[in-house]
């Protein structure tokens, strides 16, 4: 598979050709809209694509948006000379440089009219309505299609996306891959948990407590903030702006905690509350504004 760019009005095309399997980023054929004020359609941004009214051009590796709860939409034109129809839209991982989650999200093919994922309305409310990073795709062999994405950030942290085009077999590849390194990653969180719950069982040092709460926290994060790109787990997309505060009030506490009781350390004790103090008055505001 290669991508080509055909100018046709400083237009910018994705063809997939099948020469190889190797996934092709989709950053730089990407045209955002921004629509604050919610006025379009899906099929609304199809017509001006076709029109030629296509948004802003995006002439970077990623896909960044700006740190506001609005609406955007992306739409990217694709090309199929091969006979495949199933194909793997990925949006990219955290390895991949992807940051940030959506609070609503709109897949959706201009020329059938077909929905890949709906993140709207009562959908977004469905438990099991989540994407981790990737969605498979139907594109007509011979055709052209627009495919368009609705997309909210949230206001907590700024959205980067990497998406990428795979035929299936290399997209289901890659995800097992990914799989498999986060498995890793949750095993590794799922044995520290388990070993600090001894050390505090055994020693009954408080110095543990803040760091079970810490790799708790982590394993929550990677969990729903970090492996999914749209997760309907209420208040995620907040802590995930926080973490970082409560990771250092955490540590903070537990070194607090485990320091023992000598006259030497009472200066380094007094440092260390004011410390956690500057850093609970950081976590609130953070969270309150």
């Amino acid at each position: 598979m290669c991508v080509s760019v055909t100018h046709a009005q400083m237009s910018k095309t994705v063809v997939l050709d099948g020469k190889d399997t190797i996934s092709e980023p989709l950053s730089r054929y990407i045209y955002v809209t921004s629509d604050p004020l919610g006025q379009f359609s899906a099929q609304d941004i199809v017509k001006r694509f076709k029109n030629n009214i296509r948004g802003v051009p995006n002439k970077a590796d990623y896909v960044r948006f700006s740190m506001q709860s609005q609406p955007y939409w992306a739409a990217v034109e694709i090309t199929n000379k091969t006979e495949n129809t199933k194909w793997i839209l990925d949006f990219g991982s955290v390895q991949d440089g992807r940051a940030g989650m959506m609070s609503k999200l709109l897949v959706y093919e201009g020329n059938t009219r077909h929905i890949y994922f709906d993140g709207l309305g009562s959908a977004k409310k469905d438990p099991n309505n989540k994407l981790m990073t990737s969605i498979q795709v139907d594109l007509k062999p011979k055709a052209s299609s627009i495919l368009v994405f609705y997309i909210v950030p949230n206001d907590y942290y700024p959205l980067t996306i990497y998406p990428v085009i795979s035929d299936f077999e290399s997209g289901y590849r890659f995800d097992m891959m990914r799989l498999s390194f986060n498995n890793v990653l949750l095993v590794t969180l799922i044995l520290s948990l388990a070993l600090l719950l001894f050390g505090f069982i055994y020693n009954q040092s408080l110095g543990f407590i803040p760091l079970l709460i810490f790799y708790a926290f982590a394993l929550f994060q990677l969990t729903y903030m970090e492996m999914p790109i749209f997760s309907n787990v209420a208040g995620a997309e907040t802590l995930s702006s926080i973490f970082l505060l409560v990771q250092g009030l955490l540590i903070l506490a537990a070194s607090y905690l485990a320091i023992p009781p000598k006259d030497d350390l009472t200066s380094l004790k007094f440092v260390m509350i004011l410390t956690l103090g500057l850093n609970f008055l950081a976590l609130v505001f953070v969270a309150v504004v």
